[in-house]
């Protein structure tokens, strides 16, 4: 859970086991996601089964047809960088080693203290074997922390929001930090998650209308809901597209992630791992200072 404090406003990952799902989508599921515009397909960012899970997924709709594979992972201001060493590495190597793909993680800002490599090797090992664009989604934590400090304004939210989101925002803040953070960070912290999504919505509809593929998008669950995240800009964005979002949950977990806000859910094991909470009373909080 190191991972998820270090980044500013990541929220640590919640769940809510409301029934018991499928092991596995059948094949006219897979089918059925595949006709979609966006693939959403969320993760627990530390749990094992949860990415074996989705890779077998992933496996299975690249049969179905090319697409364009998008990241919570990247960083967004370095899209082209990491578009031109994708296309670099396509062009000069028939297979390509673990060196090669990690070059081409560093080009879009991937965090190797923040995110388990292991987990998000098989990505980009089938992004450059199949020929799948990878797509940088995030704001950088420079961007994050501008926002947060006022240094940089947010975005005008649109009619479609209402105050009632934002106040819900606030809540999955503090609850996903474990209502220790300062209230003075709460409002802020929960305007760049806002913008945070939005900058994700923006970044596959964006690859959606350059590439003319379908785009998958992975990222933690509490991106992918309906009523308040990712697809909520999609609707904004692109409101004609068919949009799928399935939320990968641990059993037996209990927290704010209401089952209703996703297209489907499915339930890996819970990760063993130390109580967050009590690793965040170890974490000293303090707003970024805006330095002009």
């Amino acid at each position: 859970m190191k991972q998820i404090v270090a980044a500013v406003g990541m929220l640590v990952v919640s769940v809510l086991v409301y029934a018991q799902s499928p092991a596995s989508p059948d094949l006219n599921t897979i089918q059925n996601w595949s006709n979609a515009d966006y693939i959403l397909l969320g993760e627990v960012h530390d749990n094992a089964a949860g990415h074996a899970l989705r890779q077998e997924w992933l496996k299975a709709l690249v049969t179905k047809g090319r697409f364009a594979l998008a990241m919570e992972q990247l960083d967004r201001e370095n899209q082209a960088l990491l578009t031109v060493t994708e296309q670099d590495l396509l062009s000069k190597a028939n297979t390509v080693n673990e060196g090669q793909l990690k070059e081409l993680a560093k080009a879009g800002s991937f965090s190797f203290k923040g995110w388990q490599w292991s987990f998000y090797e098989p990505l980009f090992k089938m992004a450059v074997e199949q020929n799948l664009p990878l797509i940088a989604t995030n704001l950088s934590q420079s961007e994050m922390m501008s926002l947060m400090t006022g240094k940089v304004k947010a975005s005008t939210l649109p009619s479609e929001w209402h105050s009632s989101m934002t106040k819900l925002m606030q809540e999955r803040v503090e609850k996903g930090h474990c209502n220790m953070l300062p209230k003075e960070m709460v409002s802020p912290m929960a305007s760049a998650q806002i913008e945070r999504d939005r900058s994700m919505a923006e970044a596959i509809v964006a690859a959606h209308r350059d590439t003319h593929l379908p785009v998958i998008l992975v990222a933690g669950n509490g991106h992918l809901r309906e009523d308040l995240a990712v697809p909520f800009w999609l609707k904004v964005l692109d409101p004609k597209a068919k949009v799928v979002s399935v939320a990968v949950m641990e059993e037996g977990n209990t927290d704010n992630e209401p089952q209703k806000a996703f297209t489907s859910v499915y339930y890996v094991p819970a990760q063993d791992r130390a109580d967050p909470c009590e690793e965040l009373k170890h974490h000293r909080f303090a707003m970024p200072e805006h330095k002009k």
